[in-house]
């Protein structure tokens, strides 16, 4: 299927997700990325400090599984480790959930800086 680029790491704050417009008819369905929105929601948690915790734990789901003393003994302060463990508030919840539903809906398919698909020279 070819996919038209939607924005890239030029114009996307969050350049790490890739997000593609179907060309054709075929349903999209996006594995998924609300870990990757939840970790990037949580206020402390930038670019660089994304990387880096998945340089570690391997992956979103991951860092938000770790007990806090994992987070910290990963690099984490005390802080950012404790907003991590404790999440996002009911509100930014779903905001996200509007978020994956509008992707959905637009027939977006989204791909994440570890998915294999995800271009080698935004890296």
């Amino acid at each position: 299927m070819d996919a038209v680029p939607v924005f890239d790491r030029a114009d996307c704050p969050l350049w790490w997700l890739r997000a593609f417009l179907p060309t054709d008819k075929a349903v999209m369905r996006n594995p998924s990325i609300r870990p990757w929105l939840v970790l990037r929601a949580i206020e402390g948690v930038g670019d660089a400090t994304l990387l880096k915790l998945l340089d570690i734990f391997g992956n979103p789901d991951a860092v938000l599984r770790a007990s806090e003393d994992d987070l910290i003994h990963g690099g984490c302060l005390q802080p950012l480790a404790r907003a991590i463990r404790r999440g996002l508030t009911s509100e930014a919840n779903h905001r996200i959930d509007q978020e994956l539903r509008a992707l959905e809906r637009l027939g977006v398919n989204v791909i994440s800086y570890l998915d294999e698909r995800y271009p080698a020279r935004l890296r």
